[in-house]
Order: structure tokens, then sequence, then C-alpha cells
């Protein structure tokens, strides 16, 4: 499908860890066109035995996480904003 969202290496292997382990998991790199899918993502995990709830749920999970901004300082205090969180609603 086009458009839709690929997943790295490295963002496959945090998702399955996740999805298995269940840990806290860093900031995902900037998002490349290459790499897997959601649902491809889900039938490997369904080879090996996971059910796609816990893949598509460890999927959310790393795509939440944002990336940490450096702080604005205005004579060493601060002035923005540390991390920008986007919530999943309006």
């Amino acid at each position: 499908m086009a458009g839709e969202r690929r997943y790295r290496d490295e963002e496959i292997r945090k998702i399955f860890d996740l999805a298995t382990r269940g840990d806290d998991i860093g900031a995902p790199p900037p998002q490349k066109p290459d790499g897997l899918t959601l649902a491809e993502l889900q039938e490997v995990g369904a080879e090996v035995g996971l059910e796609p709830d816990r893949v598509a749920h460890a999927a959310l999970a790393l795509d939440s996480r944002q990336e940490v901004l450096p702080r604005g300082t205005t004579f060493g205090m601060p002035t923005s904003v540390g991390r920008v969180v986007d919530l999943p609603r309006a």
C-alpha cells in the first residue's frame, strides 16, 4: 500500500523486543522509506507466535516516543520546551 509506514531493521528489532518482553525503548531514528509495514511485521510476528495486537501495540509505543529537543536558553534559563509529544486525540 502506498503511504503506509515502513519500519527499518533497527525499528523492527525494537518492536519485536518490546512485543516479547515489554521493555521500555528509546527514541526512534528518523523514518525512511525502506523497511517493513505494520502488516508485514504482524505476519512475521504471527510466524513466531506473537499476536498481531501485541505487535501493533509495540509499534504504537515505538511511534509515540519522541526525540528530546535541545533547549533554548537565555541568560542560562530555559526558554523552550525540552520534549514535544503528540497526543492520540484532538
